[in-house]
């Protein structure tokens, strides 16, 4: 039984245009979790934190992609066990990073 590649989405979608305080105009992005790896998404987010950046949208958007990812290895484990199939497995995950960051 062979099963296609699932599509790997990277890249940043567009939410909305905002302008932020200084009058400047700027698209809120999100981008899908694996755009990135795991490490990517735990450095960028110690790289906010370092700029004292600890809430706010792209906080919300790291810490989203790593809980996307921790589903990603649990349900991966339940595959290799028999207990999923990498088909139910990739539907939940695809569900799951089209829900937006919490705000």
């Amino acid at each position: 039984m062979s099963t296609s590649p699932t599509p790997q989405p990277t890249g940043r979608t567009s939410l909305s245009a905002s302008a932020d305080q200084g009058g400047v105009a700027h698209a809120d992005t999100v981008s899908h979790p694996r755009s990135r790896d795991p490490r990517s998404w735990s450095a960028r987010l110690a790289v906010l934190a370092s700029r004292g950046e600890t809430t706010g949208e792209r906080v919300d958007e790291a810490r989203s992609a790593l809980a996307w990812w921790a589903v990603s290895r649990r349900l991966t484990a339940e595959v290799e066990s028999g207990r999923m199939t990498q088909a139910n497995v990739d539907r939940v995950l695809d569900q799951l990073a089209e829900l937006p960051p919490p705000r």
